[in-house]
């Protein structure tokens, strides 16, 4: 998990430090999921309008982002599972480009007006503010963060940073008062097979990232807890019917399609680079390792690589 702002000095040094490095795929970039369960019902409102979410996937400039951040190693692009036959090329490519007059247009036609210092005013009457309260494990750097309140400051919605450490944003989360959460990564294959609740409310399989509200709901059998849209209902049928398919069938191919057009069209998960390389260090002195193809947690990480058939030379 180094960040790749280093990968230049691990280069220079390489000969030097006798070892080889290598690029396999392993990260999608940081991505967002605003609260749209929020408990302030004005955020909510404007939360849960997919108007507000398409603005802000608009107003980021990824190019920008990859190039500053990444090295221009990644590839703008929206959060989706990875590697999976279900996934085209367009979809990746929705709502990335740049376009802040179409951001712009959307907040307008919510409503939003802007107020004498740019700032666009909720329906209250108060500034519009985003807390965005993140920890370094899922947004790499604190860079990050305050490229993307510029982008965002600069169509009206004014950014309030905070670090905070990894357990206090999970804590959070689980009480429903965030505003926004970076804490997803997008699964591969094997773990949406098994596992298709990562794409589905509330996006984790331990600890819920987005809509607790539903999901109290939803395992109360509706005694408490809050009735969800008919899109999140849906996307639980297709969960629960996505884990008793065959991988490659026909019929897991039409969920997986729905799964993906359902979760582009509410756009939940907004996502910024993919193919992000994780820096691999090998050590010269070790035999038998083979070149890595993709270096992620969902494929245990060293473990397709055999490290029991490695050795000192």
């Amino acid at each position: 998990n180094m960040p790749l702002n280093i990968y230049p000095v691990l280069k220079e040094n390489e000969k030097k430090g006798d070892y080889a490095l290598q690029l396999p795929l392993g990260m999608v970039g940081p991505t967002f999921i605003f609260n749209i369960t929020h408990k302030d019902p004005v955020l909510r409102k404007i939360y849960g309008d997919v108007r507000f979410r398409y603005a802000m996937s608009l107003a980021i400039n990824r190019d920008e982002v990859n190039e500053t951040l990444f090295l221009g190693l990644g590839t703008p692009e929206q959060a989706l599972p990875q590697n999976v036959p279900y996934v085209t090329e367009e979809d990746k490519k929705f709502m990335t480009e740049y376009d802040t007059e179409r951001a712009n247009k959307l907040l307008d036609e919510m409503g939003l007006k802007k107020g004498p210092d740019g700032i666009r005013m909720r329906p209250d009457g108060k500034p519009l503010t985003i807390l965005w309260e993140y920890t370094l494990q899922y947004v790499w750097s604190p860079e990050f963060p305050a490229l993307i309140a510029e982008y965002w400051q600069d169509v009206g919605v004014n950014v309030l940073l905070k670090e905070v450490n990894t357990q206090l944003c999970r804590d959070k989360q689980k009480s429903n008062t965030l505003d926004i959460t970076s804490e997803w990564m997008a699964p591969y294959e094997p773990s949406m097979i098994s596992s298709p609740q990562l794409f589905v409310p509330p996006y984790a399989s331990f600890w819920p990232i987005m809509g607790l509200p539903w999901m109290d709901w939803k395992t109360s059998n509706g005694k408490s807890g809050e009735e969800p849209p008919s899109w999140v209902k849906r996307l639980w049928e297709i969960a629960d019917e996505f884990k008793t398919v065959v991988p490659g069938s026909e019929r897991y191919m039409e969920l997986g399609r729905e799964m993906i057009a359902i979760n582009l069209e509410n756009l939940v998960v907004i996502g910024t680079l993919g193919k992000i390389p994780l820096i691999t260090v090998v050590s010269n002195r070790l035999g038998n390792v083979p070149e890595w193809k993709v270096n992620t947690t969902y494929y245990g990480y060293a473990y397709p690589y055999r490290a029991d058939q490695w050795y000192i030379k």
